[in-house]
């Protein structure tokens, strides 16, 4: 599902109008690029309530500019060459 502003603000654009989950998890595993434009996402869902949790599934090179944001609750570090077994530890995670 892509997300699009439909409204912007006087300090950017509202990715997430009215009522958001308590808990979002983005998935944005391999690009750099990826990461730094999903970031205004998690920023905004913090700007709405700090108390919503964000966790964000990230490969390991991409996952070190995640890991001390302060937008970003939790971490997970999935590797794609570990496949279906890296999928199944995503559960544990």
């Amino acid at each position: 599902m892509a997300i699009f502003p439909r409204t912007v603000a006087p300090d950017g654009p509202v990715l997430l109008e009215g009522d958001t989950p308590r808990h979002v998890c983005i998935v944005l595993l391999s690009g750099l690029g990826d990461v730094v434009h999903g970031l205004p996402l998690a920023l905004d869902i913090k700007a709405r309530n700090a108390s919503h949790k964000v966790t964000w599934v990230a490969e390991p090179a991409p996952a070190e500019i995640l890991r001390h944001h302060p937008a970003v609750d939790h971490l997970i570090v999935y590797r794609t060459r570990d496949g279906l077994t890296g999928l199944r530890a995503l559960r544990t995670d």
